[in-house]
């Protein structure tokens, strides 16, 4: 791979720093187009109006470069820079230090920064790093600072701490998800970002929250499929889905798993359903209440196989799966995430998985289409919503580096390894999609026969 050079300019004076973390954030929107058009990949070079070693402090710590370490410790497995002249005293770590015009590194500091602009520091990335250095090569061309999102008041968003209201407690997918958003959200945005945990009244308690909260981008919900659910499942809720929100869009998904414990006598789906058949109402399952993604997935099997097996519900999907392991309820249908490693350990055996396709996690689990029942499919997803009203250039900016942000290697990885993979969709895709789910789980909320007033 060629290197790629970014120097500092020479001559800049303090007012003349720009605050490119910023800039950054507000092209995030094209990071994927720009990084393959290579010919606008420029270093910094006369152009910039100064070399700002914070911003790669940031883009290091979301995520974007992996590392800046130019001591060969490399920190987060990714790449590793080379700082060309002298080096920091005393094995002091590149990410602490400025390099400065006479060769000195010295503290990082905000006055720091705005002074040592002079420096004629070169820093050689020994990968091809495309979407931070076309984002770059974009954000020092003419017109670039225009490009910023401003707040009604003429603020550029986000310009204090910004709140993921999680309507469930710490520790389960929407959580991990959450955090991890957070976190890459806080490097990119210069701005805290932090998730407050709701949990109570199967979600709705938090997302009523973010329905009351001011529309200003500053309170964002993060929810999954009971969101669409709770439309038919309550009676009456203190909002509604579609007028009190805009739909930000969607960030991730992953299928339900039915899993069995292993001393069940079935050891596929399609037994399964013959032994439901043979003992028609003698068979339970267990899930994390009435109403939940797990109960109504097992009631669309039992719907579409014919077949009658007795729900005992939980306080829960931890207790639910705690009764799964030790044998007092033999089928469950949780989350692919609540069960991944129990069913790679062989506590729990997985019959089938409710995606469309085989999961990229589970590669030798069928889909229930494969194993017995044609069609089926039941997807649980992950969405960021606001307030209506919320402003439509804060709106896009959200949506917009939220998705760039979930197709991240690293996020990737994590997502992965809990068995949850991206899905993305713009505003408007996602408020069409949630219409459509809203209409598909309240026919499976009708059927089931749940009801919560």
């Amino acid at each position: 791979m060629s290197a790629t050079t970014l120097s500092a300019h020479r001559g800049a004076t303090p007012g003349d720093s720009v605050n490119l973390r910023r800039m950054l954030h507000d092209s995030g929107a094209d990071f994927a187009a720009r990084a393959t058009d290579t010919k606008r990949v420029r270093a910094l070079r006369d152009t910039s109006p100064g070399y700002d070693h914070a911003l790669w402090r940031s883009l290091a710590a979301q995520g974007w470069l992996g590392s800046i370490d130019a001591m060969g410790d490399v920190m987060n497995g990714g790449l590793e820079p080379k700082l060309t002249g002298n080096r920091p005293a005393n094995g002091a770590h590149v990410n602490d230090v400025f390099p400065c015009a006479d060769g000195r590194f010295v503290p990082i500091s905000k006055s720091c920064v705005r002074t040592a602009l002079s420096g004629a520091a070169v820093v050689e990335l020994r990968s091809a790093l495309l979407p931070i250095t076309a984002a770059l090569a974009t954000l020092l061309s003419p017109g670039a600072a225009a490009q910023s999102t401003s707040t009604g008041s003429g603020q550029v968003y986000p310009t204090k701490t910004v709140r993921i209201v999680a309507p469930f407690p710490p520790g389960g997918p929407v959580d991990m998800l959450g955090r991890l958003l957070a976190g890459r959200l806080s490097g990119l945005w210069g701005q805290q970002v932090i998730v407050d945990n709701r949990p109570g009244g199967n979600t709705v308690i938090g997302t009523e929250i973010v329905a009351r909260s001011p529309p200003d981008g500053y309170t964002i919900l993060l929810n999954s499929t009971g969101f669409a659910v709770n439309a038919t499942l309550y009676a009456k809720l203190p909002y509604d889905p579609i007028s009190d929100f805009v739909h930000i869009g969607s960030l991730a998904s992953g299928p339900g798993v039915l899993v069995v414990h292993p001393s069940f006598p079935a050891t596929t789906l399609k037994a399964l359903i013959a032994l439901a058949k043979a003992k028609p109402g003698t068979l339970t399952y267990g899930s994390a209440g009435n109403g939940t993604v797990g109960h109504l997935t097992i009631e669309m099997l039992k719907k579409q196989a014919g077949i009658d097996m007795v729900h005992i519900p939980y306080k829960g999907a931890a207790p639910a799966i705690i009764d799964l392991i030790g044998g007092q309820v033999p089928i469950s249908a949780p989350n692919i995430s609540a069960v991944l490693g129990h069913i790679r350990s062989g506590r729990v055996r997985a019959l089938a998985v409710s995606s469309g396709q085989r999961w990229p996690s589970l590669p030798n689990v069928p889909t229930y289409a494969e194993a017995a029942l044609p069609g089926y499919q039941a997807i649980n997803w992950y969405g960021l919503f606001a307030a209506a009203g919320t402003p439509a250039a804060i709106v896009t900016k959200i949506s917009t580096d939220a998705a760039a942000i979930m197709q991240l290697p690293q996020t990737r990885d994590t997502l992965e390894s809990v068995g949850v993979g991206p899905l993305q969709m713009s505003p408007e895709a996602f408020t069409a999609f949630i219409k459509s789910e809203i209409v598909r789980w309240g026919e499976a909320v009708k059927a089931s026969g749940a009801r919560t007033d």
